[in-house]
């Protein structure tokens, strides 16, 4: 019996300490708006704030961003890869 050997694909992750979200959200030019908040989760509209970022992804040339809910990060991926 022959085992089909799977492809995996390797995609490079980039990662944000904690201490750095507010330089990360400053260099895009977010922060004051995320301090305001005048930003929501592109999939659950929860306001977002430096405490509760989860990420951002570019989607049709769109910048997305989303909270740090489980159900968001998984959302987010699955956007990304379409």
């Amino acid at each position: 019996m022959v085992k089909k050997i799977h492809k995996i694909e390797k995609k490079k992750l980039k990662a944000v300490y904690d201490k750095e979200v507010e330089l990360f959200l400053a260099n895009l030019k977010l922060l004051e708006k995320v301090k305001q908040g005048e930003i929501q989760c592109v999939f659950c509209n929860e306001t977002i704030t430096v405490e509760n970022f989860g990420g951002v992804f570019k989607k049709n040339g769109n910048l997305n961003i989303f909270c740090d809910k489980i159900s968001c990060y998984l959302q987010a991926l699955k956007n990304r890869r379409q």
